[in-house]
């Protein structure tokens, strides 16, 4: 996690000077991206965009999970998580096919659901809430 966090302040630190991929690979989970111009952080609560894999986002964080379907390839979900509660929130959700055009979209917020000890979302809330962490700090 520490290394994502660097990779990030690193870009920001140099003021352009290095090039911070636009999405950077989760420690953990490296089919997951976390894309670095997304990240937000207010208070205890750090917002990023997700891409990955539709079955392994959506099946704990999104009411869209049954909306997939066969022609979703890709998703990115804007995902909130409020590293002092141990919760998430799916705040939108875009699902694409295999030629990159978007099959689905949704705005809509989902409630705040605890995150598990293991899985997909650990690894996720882990990530986010470091580069929370070190955001603040700089």
């Amino acid at each position: 996690m520490k290394r994502l966090a660097a990779a990030v302040l690193g870009g920001c630190a140099a003021c352009g000077a290095l090039a911070v991929p636009p999405w950077l690979p989760v420690p953990g989970a490296p089919e997951l991206a976390i894309e670095a111009s997304s990240i937000e952080v207010r208070g205890p609560v750090v917002a990023v965009s997700v891409r990955g894999s539709p079955s392994q986002l959506l099946k704990r964080t999104s009411s869209d999970a049954a909306a997939t379907g066969p022609r979703w390839h890709n998703a990115v979900l804007r995902l909130q998580f409020d590293c002092a509660q141990r919760q998430v929130r799916t705040a939108g959700v875009l699902g694409y096919d295999a030629a990159g055009k978007a099959v689905h979209s949704s705005a809509l917020p989902s409630t705040a659901v605890p995150v598990p000890n293991d899985g997909v979302l650990d690894v996720l809330y882990d990530a986010g809430c470091e580069l929370g962490r070190a955001l603040r700090v700089n």
